[in-house]
């Protein structure tokens, strides 16, 4: 389920696409229950270009750029794919979209805004998303070394 541009290419997943996330809530997390949150968007740009600034490594790095209003706390959170979509290739289709992974989120992307009191930030609507091959590739990194190490998983 975690796909890769041949995976996207296949499945035609791309700009436009519908995506969800399921994540953390920064301040609320309920007091009986916890509450996380759902937010819902669209593919906005599939990019293999260095753009995001990752502050922790002061380095640009590869993400994806969903149409996905981003708070604080979704950081890590799976984006997938949902929904029925049309097409009108010789004549009309529709699929239901499984909830492929697309990737995780990655960052939130602010905007500056100058007032006579300073600058301050406000968010752009957008989220930065790791691609989901990178983290396919992570976990390739692990098994292997854990393989190497004497230990050989079952995957299926």
């Amino acid at each position: 389920m975690l796909l890769d541009s041949e995976g996207m290419k296949k499945n035609e997943v791309k700009v436009g696409t519908n995506v969800f996330t399921v994540g953390y809530f920064y301040g609320y997390a309920g007091v009986k229950q916890n509450y996380p949150i759902t937010k819902f968007g669209k593919i906005s740009i599939l990019t293999s270009e260095k753009w995001f600034y990752n502050p922790a490594w002061q380095r640009k790095e590869e993400a994806y750029v969903m149409d996905l209003q981003n708070t604080p706390g979704l950081s890590g959170a799976p984006v997938m794919t949902y929904g029925v979509e049309f097409h009108l290739k010789p004549m009309f289709e529709y699929r239901e979209l499984p909830p492929y992974v697309v990737g995780i989120v990655k960052g939130l992307e602010l905007a500056p805004v100058p007032t006579q009191a300073g600058t301050f930030a406000i968010s752009q609507g957008i989220t930065a998303v790791e691609p989901a091959y990178h983290i396919r590739m992570l976990l390739d990194l692990i098994v292997r070394q854990i393989k190497e190490g004497g230990w050989h998983p079952v995957l299926d």
